[in-house]
């Protein structure tokens, strides 16, 4: 146990410091040495060189499968879909088809790039596992963490994203949402910059476009992460209620920002995060 909770301590602590990336690759290992899934990348926009990696059990090649794309974190500036193997091996092997795109960052680009991005990749997906006849893609899940949750909501929410690439939301059927600040005014300088000026606050925020059509939203939250407040998830979940749609929320005890993601890795922790999340994809 005390090996176990020390393994927790080094996660949570190189995951918002510059040693993030050696992490990355300790978590990573056990889907290196995997020899269960098959990993595929394809581009999905050519024009900003932007690729994504498809995971799929060997087991389930050819089989009906629940489809879920997922956008990592990294403060709208960090992170690649390499370092994120361990969300698309470990969803894989509850037998989902499991896409992780990249997107461009700050500082090279700011917003809306980024959500741009994730209808994209969106709208790749649908075109090429949902609507072939290669795959059997029976539902449609975008999942994100952090600013991926944030990205991945405001792609669906902010229906004109998809629809300058002929498509609409609903060709999602679910959002998870793990720890995503859906509705913040920034304060930080990057962040200023990132999204402003002050007047343009209100297109990043998914709570400006809630229409109660969004697909079903699932937002999960630990109750001692002190990097996205609360008020996110309780904002937005009001926004939908208020409109009449489909919202889930769950919190969990004692989990902060980088303990929604433990439970996908090796080191292991609040399995019950696991079990909501697979859960509320089949259903």
């Amino acid at each position: 146990m005390k090996y176990r909770k020390s393994l927790f301590s080094l996660f949570t602590a190189f995951l918002v410091t510059a040693c993030a990336q050696a992490t990355f690759s300790v978590i990573n290992i056990p889907a290196h040495l995997s020899n269960k899934i098959e990993v595929a990348s394809a581009v999905y926009d050519s024009k900003n060189s932007l690729s994504l990696d498809v995971y799929q059990a060997k087991s389930s090649v050819k089989q009906p499968q629940d489809v879920v794309i997922f956008f990592h974190g990294g403060r709208w500036e960090t992170g690649t879909r390499e370092d994120y193997k361990f969300m698309g091996y470990k969803l894989a092997e509850q037998g989902f088809l499991v896409v992780i795109p990249d997107y461009r960052k700050y500082p090279n680009v700011k917003f809306p790039a980024f959500v741009e991005d994730a209808a994209h990749a969106i709208a790749w997906v649908d075109d090429n596992i949902m609507n072939t006849s290669a795959f059997q893609g029976e539902s449609l899940t975008v999942m994100g963490h952090s600013s991926g949750a944030h990205i991945g909501a405001l792609a669906l929410a902010d229906a004109s994203y998809l629809a300058a690439l002929n498509k609409a939301p609903n060709i999602a059927d679910k959002f998870i949402g793990l720890a995503g600040p859906y509705s913040f005014t920034p304060e930080a300088d990057d962040l200023k910059d990132m999204f402003g000026p002050p007047y343009n606050y209100p297109n990043m925020q998914v709570t400006t476009f809630i229409d109660g059509y969004e697909p079903h939203m699932y937002l999960l939250h630990g109750d001692a992460d002190e990097t996205v407040k609360a008020a996110n998830y309780l904002k937005l979940e009001d926004a939908i209620s208020a409109k009449g749609g489909k919202v889930t929320v769950k919190t969990y005890g004692g989990v902060d920002h980088t303990g929604m993601l433990k439970p996908f890795t090796w080191v292991g922790g609040n399995d019950q995060i696991l079990q909501d999340v697979t859960t509320f994809i089949r259903q």
